[in-house]
């Protein structure tokens, strides 16, 4: 994986007292969730003290399911959940090794990446209850919109959760679903080795097509256009861009001397913004290519959810 895409989860503490459930007296937060309206007024919703690995939001946008670097008389990477807008938070596994977690579109369920002899998926209810290990698995981890099949890379696999068929599509690794989970986008990759080429395979026809260069496929809303990013000289100078999920001649949005912005990003509900964070919460047009900041922060802004009728932003603060 690229370093541009491991940065923005590369945190340290900053000097804030605090004292949270679940967590130990003295720790000092490092991740601040916050909501912005696009006139730009913002509101802290909950600070805690997290070393981040890897994350997912809850489809209802309350909890915040992570995996943290160890901490101390810890032997394995847990998973814990955070309340958005409190400082509260639970364990959710604690007896496996994971690498990832993916909270299922309908809620019900998280799916989990364990590694060595934890190694395979895991699936386990939102309250810690009923974690059991499905079978082996390529992982990274991928649902459906419908939440009956999910999608692993290397290769590209997709899994159907109420039978069990497992279906090989092609040399990939990070597969997105467009919106009606006819198709998946991702990145080809020879012997799991990124080629900067994206692709989209048709489950229904069994179609595979190249069609960009680029990483990092996130699908818009209506499933009508993709918007990826291309890197400028080397990994750490990632641009936007956007192209016709049907191909085409791709446009760039936002470069890297503009914005220093780092992936993830997030399309509003109606398709006609982009939020994208780094060192600025930014709002982009992808059809009058307009960009204007809408946050300016301390430490890596993460982008992570628009409100139903596109008016807010959710997103997180990290500290170095």
């Amino acid at each position: 994986m690229r370093a541009a895409a491991l940065a923005f989860v590369a945190v340290i503490c900053i000097a804030i007292p605090a004292t949270r459930a679940g967590g130990s007296p003295g720790r000092t937060p490092s991740l601040t969730f916050k909501v912005v309206t696009m006139s730009g007024k913002r509101q802290v919703l909950s600070r805690h003290a997290i070393d981040l690995y890897t994350f997912s939001l809850s489809p209802d946008n309350k909890e915040f399911a992570y995996i943290a670097q160890p901490r101390e008389g810890e032997a394995n990477e847990v998973v814990r959940v955070a309340d958005v807008r409190s400082p509260r938070e639970r364990l959710l596994a604690d007896n496996a090794a994971f690498l990832g977690v993916s909270w299922a579109p309908n809620g019900q369920q998280l799916a989990l990446a364990g590694y060595g002899p934890n190694h395979g998926l895991w699936l386990v209810n939102p309250d810690g209850s009923g974690l059991r290990k499905v079978r082996e698995w390529p992982g990274p981890l991928a649902w459906s919109s419908d939440s009956k099949f999910l999608a692993g890379g290397c290769p590209i696999s997709v899994l159907s959760l109420e039978t069990g068929e497992e279906r090989v599509l092609a040399e990939g690794f990070d597969p997105r679903w467009s919106p009606d989970g006819t198709r998946i986008a991702f990145v080809h990759a020879l012997y799991c080795v990124d080629t900067d080429v994206i692709e989209v395979f048709s489950l229904r026809t069994g179609e595979l097509r190249d069609l960009t260069r680029g990483s990092f496929p996130v699908w818009s809303p209506g499933g009508r256009r993709i918007a990826f990013v291309r890197f400028f000289r080397d990994a750490y100078h990632p641009e936007l861009w956007v192209i016709s999920a049907r191909g085409g001649r791709p446009r760039r949005l936002v470069g890297f001397a503009a914005s220093r912005f780092e992936p993830p990003f997030v399309w509003s509900p109606n398709g006609k913004q982009i939020a994208l964070g780094g060192r600025l919460l930014l709002v982009v047009n992808p059809n009058s290519h307009r960009v204007r900041v809408l946050a300016r922060e301390t430490g890596e802004v993460v982008p992570l959810a628009w409100s139903r009728d596109g008016r807010r932003v959710l997103y997180m603060t990290l500290f170095r």
